[in-house]
């Protein structure tokens, strides 16, 4: 064949087969099939996302804006909580308040979406909130009620006659409700403290002494009424001489008596209005050879208290006011040096114990 091509000048070229490796079709396959499982996963993990309804949280009402920021950061995480699906608190939506009460306790309120009234329960700090929170998300009986059905229609009664008349006995007067045995709610939520126990350090300025006095006070409060409105109490108080602004003998004095007066809230701080009535014992030392010279003299005055939560029971307090000893205006007994104070006006800080 090779010479005859070659004796007729005649080229001929002949076709070459291309043979594929025997292994590429079966990867070919493989990816092709690998694609459809990976397709046919998403799509039916879609599908389950656009099955599965959107988790709604829960929200802040609006009075969580006005409360401490140690509360309103509980709040938040509980919010938080809310978001996290898979949980039996988290996606059920609804409404969550918190309030701090004067005593240090907190009301918590759930109300989840449809219900018609909240849940309400007071805890004793501020670190239950969450735990509290998700309990009360959780429990099934806060789900909305199904709309009753309306009352099925009753059928037209036939008008009595003169004989039903006479046999139908007449109906009885329904009889009045039963009161309920429950008790009636406290008007303080979470109960009023029954004793306020004050223990501050008491800085005031006497004239017409001039003298810079400074010292503890301890004091006893006891409110009145359900809410703790009203108040009585007892305190005492003793100061020494802190710096003096005039040249003369040194001069200290105890002083104690009872108090009554007023309380109430602004937002999370409470403030007191209290009128004192007492006695006070000032001591002066006098120019040598003469002795020490005390007085006794009544006290009259004002003083206002404004304590904030701090810790459970604890409290932190301020307090000012102004004393006047009636017999002392004016008076300087037998050194003109120093007179005895008349007129004080102090300002005190330290804590308070609510005891429940």
């Amino acid at each position: 064949m090779s010479r005859e091509i070659a004796e007729r000048g005649e080229i001929v070229a002949s076709p070459r087969r291309i043979r594929r490796p025997p292994g590429n079709q079966g990867r070919n396959m493989e990816v092709w099939v690998g694609i459809g499982v990976v397709l046919g996963l998403s799509s039916l993990s879609a599908a389950a996302a656009a099955a599965e309804p959107p988790c709604v949280p829960a929200t802040a009402a609006e009075g969580v804006a006005r409360q401490p920021p140690g509360l309103r950061a509980a709040v938040a995480a509980l919010l938080a909580e809310t978001a996290r699906p898979g949980k039996p608190w988290s996606c059920r939506g609804g409404e969550i308040d918190a309030e701090l009460l004067a005593e240090g306790k907190v009301s918590v309120r759930v109300r989840l979406a449809g219900a018609s009234q909240p849940v309400e329960r007071v805890v004793d700090d501020v670190e239950d909130v969450v735990p509290l929170g998700r309990a009360l998300l959780a429990l099934p009986q806060l789900e909305a009620a199904a709309p009753a059905e309306p009352p099925a229609e009753k059928p037209a009664e036939k008008p009595a006659g003169p004989a039903d008349q006479a046999t139908t006995p007449t109906p009885k007067a329904p009889s009045p409700p039963a009161e309920s045995a429950e008790p009636a709610p406290s008007s303080a939520t979470g109960g009023a403290p029954t004793v306020l126990l004050d223990a501050v350090l008491d800085v005031r300025y006497a004239a017409p002494t001039e003298v810079l006095l400074a010292g503890p006070r301890l004091a006893a409060t006891l409110p009145l009424g359900a809410a703790g409105t009203w108040t009585v109490g007892l305190w005492a108080r003793g100061g020494a001489p802190l710096a003096t602004f005039r040249r003369g003998p040194s001069l200290g004095e105890v002083a104690g008596g009872a108090a009554v007066g007023a309380r109430g809230t602004v937002e999370s701080f409470e403030v007191r209005g209290s009128i004192l009535g007492g006695v006070g014992v000032a001591v002066r030392d006098l120019p040598r050879p003469e002795p020490s010279e005390a007085k006794v003299s009544p006290r009259i005055g004002l003083q206002g208290d404004v304590a904030y939560p701090a810790r459970g029971i604890v409290r932190a307090l301020a307090s000012t006011g102004v004393e006047v000893a009636p017999t002392d205006l004016g008076a300087s007994g037998r050194s003109s040096a120093a007179p005895f104070p008349g007129l004080s006006a102090g300002l005190a800080l330290g804590i308070e114990v609510a005891l429940p």
